[in-house]
């Protein structure tokens, strides 16, 4: 019984800090360079937590995890579909 509140407590406490912002952002009004900076937000997140990862890679081949990256980089400049972008990558290095 003791997991199971353990378990309903760890989950609500997981889930409000995801669905508050969802239902209050739209009764926040915020500023054009706030909006701007919130929209590229997650796409600077992401670049920081995948690029040190490819060019890691598994450690013997840093050509071609630098190809790999390289690649990706190209095909999201020519916004080809992120599927592509991946199986391109993976198939370069």
């Amino acid at each position: 019984m003791k997991m199971a509140i353990l378990i309903g407590l760890l989950s609500l406490a997981t889930y409000l800090p995801r669905v508050l912002p969802a239902l209050l952002i739209d009764s926040i009004h915020f500023s054009k360079r706030w909006r701007t900076f919130l929209r590229l937000l997650p796409y600077t997140v992401m670049a920081a937590l995948i690029v040190p990862g490819t060019l890691s890679g598994d450690g013997e081949s840093f050509a071609g995890s630098l190809a790999g990256t390289f690649v990706a980089i190209l095909g999201g400049w020519f916004s080809l579909p992120p599927i592509f972008v991946v199986l391109l990558a993976v198939l370069s290095a």
